[in-house]
């Protein structure tokens, strides 16, 4: 009897426990505003935990069927007669991902397990294909619904095409009620480039109701022939907070429909070398500078502008010129300057190719025409803009014209009078004559030997000026070499060949103006000269040269013993 009744006072302290024990565990409860929605609709869910302190929850198995639009946690804790109670309160916008019956599942938090809710998500698009067609009504108070006050439309401005052409698409927000904020999904279209061209709002009237408009404006280009599909396109709203500290709720989303665009491939018509389908091209030319005045080894810009509308600057064409079909020049083609400018049409696309354009004979030569052929969208044919053939006019640089040696001629006397006679009648003109003569001759001799002591000291004087000069110029020379130096290391190759250029007409003596004068003087050096005209006019290039052996080259050039030569033989002809 005594064994029976401690059993049973045993249950009744085990059962005693169990009952505090599960007084005191927690419990997660989830709950949503609403259980039926459309596609377009957002639930508010709020999930409490009857404890401080919580664990985070993992939404990861949520976020499968429904995405997370906002998020808030916060914990209370109050005293009611003594008793102390706490909670930790989450509450969560979200949006279906697809329709059909959804499942917000069950969630875990300190050990406790909230019950899964079944949601049933409708399609609201099977009402209304185009808000536009089926503008909203409303009647005396009847409110609108929120798909009636928001939608999303998408607009084109043509469904049938060439690849690469271009196409306007519109995407427009149209909205009648207090919006505080909207996010526009990720743009992307498979198979074809896109460019958001502009932003704007503008205001509609639909069958007498008012709409605001936000307008996204992109330049599409198809890559591929076939259909190209613009798909649905989603954006999220957000309406002003009704309730002072809560959560704004709730979101709207809204969706475009989607579209499919027939992509034609490139016609068989078109024998252009680059395809460019545009609604208008502008093709022209340019020099800097005269071509009817040029001089050999002196460079001249010339400039090709291409302008499309309807076309990116990467669709346009870097058109090469043929520097072998002319061997009186050397073309070096520098990078373009390139860019798209927005318009009301679309893109205009605009590329600036330049190009050095350096002569290597005298004479009148002639750059071939230049054609472009290109798809007129409006006429549906090809079309082709020709540039006019360029002359150029080269005439002979200044050493040329040193190295020219001018023709002396030798005019010869002949005295046709073989056997001249006297008379006694002009026998005193000639005496008077001889005497005359006599008085010159002295004269003559007299100047001769003054000139002879002005040259001796004149002889003196110069030098002393050589010497003075060479003093000079050997300064001169160690300027230029330490400012050549500066120029290598900071790589600033327009200064580093004015320099060069000045070195050469320092140890010349001469005038060197240009690279080909550089180079006739200094043959061993044009390598480097060379090199450095191809950074200046095709900086594209790669350098290989190794600029910092140049001073120690520099120092041991000489004067070329030929224009040495040259000068002896100008000097004694003109003694």
């Amino acid at each position: 009897m005594l064994i029976q009744k401690k059993l049973i006072l045993l249950l009744i302290t085990i059962g005693a426990l169990l009952l505090a024990v599960s007084a005191h565990a927690a419990t997660l409860t989830t709950s949503v505003d609403r259980t039926a929605i459309t596609i377009n609709d957002t639930l508010l869910l709020t999930i409490t935990l009857d404890k401080q302190g919580a664990d985070e929850i993992d939404f990861s198995t949520l976020e499968l069927q429904f995405d997370i639009l906002q998020r808030q946690q916060s914990s209370q804790t109050s005293i009611v007669n003594g008793r102390i109670s706490s909670r930790t309160q989450w509450t969560l916008v979200i949006a279906p991902k697809e329709t059909g019956n959804l499942l917000i599942p069950s969630l875990s938090a300190n050990g406790a397990f909230s019950d899964a809710i079944k949601i049933t998500v409708g399609d609201n698009s099977a009402n209304k294909s185009d808000p536009l067609r089926n503008p909203p009504t409303t009647n005396g108070n009847d409110q609108a619904n929120n798909t009636d006050d928001v939608f999303l439309r998408a607009v084109v401005n043509k469904d049938n095409v060439y690849v690469q052409e271009q196409i306007i698409l519109r995407l427009q927000l149209h909205y009648r009620i207090s919006l505080t904020d909207y996010e526009a999904s990720n743009f992307i279209i498979n198979d074809s480039a896109q460019e958001l061209i502009d932003k704007k709002n503008f205001k509609t009237t639909i069958n007498g109701v008012a709409y605001n408009v936000l307008e996204h404006v992109y330049a599409l280009h198809p890559q591929t022939s076939g259909t190209l599909t613009i798909p649905q396109q989603l954006w999220q709203v957000e309406k002003p907070s009704n309730r002072f500290g809560q959560i704004r709720s709730p979101f709207l989303r809204v969706t475009s429909q989607p579209l499919a665009i027939n992509v034609k491939p490139i016609p068989s018509e078109s024998t252009a070398d680059y395809w460019l389908p545009a609604s208008k091209i502008n093709f022209t030319q340019k020099w800097e500078q005269s071509t009817i005045s040029a001089n050999v080894g002196e460079p001249l810009s010339y400039q090709l502008t291409i302008t499309a509308d309807g076309l990116g600057h990467s669709q346009l064409p870097n058109i090469s010129l043929d520097a072998s079909a002319n061997k009186d020049f050397t073309i070096y083609s520098d990078k373009a300057d390139t860019k798209n400018q927005p318009s009301p049409q679309g893109i205009i696309g605009t590329r600036v190719i330049n190009y050095a354009v350096i002569p290597k004979n005298t004479g009148t030569f002639t750059l071939p025409p230049i054609s472009l052929r290109w798809w007129n969208i409006n006429t549906d044919k090809e079309e082709v803009i020709t540039l006019e053939s360029q002359k150029i006019v080269v005439a002979s640089t200044q050493l040329d014209q040193q190295n020219t040696i001018p023709t002396v001629s030798v005019i010869e006397n002949t005295n046709t009078n073989n056997s001249p006679t006297t008379s006694s009648a002009t026998l005193w003109l000639w005496q008077l004559s001889t005497g005359i003569f006599f008085v010159l001759w002295l004269i003559f001799f007299y100047l001769w030997l003054s000139k002879k002591s002005l040259s001796s000291e004149i002889n003196t004087i110069s030098t002393d000026d050589s010497f003075s000069h060479k003093a000079k110029n050997k300064r001169a020379l160690k300027v230029i070499y330490s400012d050549i130096e500066n120029a290598v290391e900071q790589k600033k190759y327009a200064t580093l060949k004015a320099l060069l250029l000045e070195w050469a007409s320092h140890k010349t003596e001469k005038k060197v103006s240009n690279s080909d004068e550089f180079c006739h003087y200094f043959t061993e050096l044009s390598e480097v000269m060379s090199t450095i005209d191809k950074q200046l006019y095709s900086p594209n290039s790669i350098i290989v040269w190794d600029f910092t052996e140049l001073l120690s080259l520099l120092k041991q050039q000489q004067v070329p013993k030929a224009d040495k030569d040259i000068n002896t033989e100008l000097e004694s002809l003109y003694r």
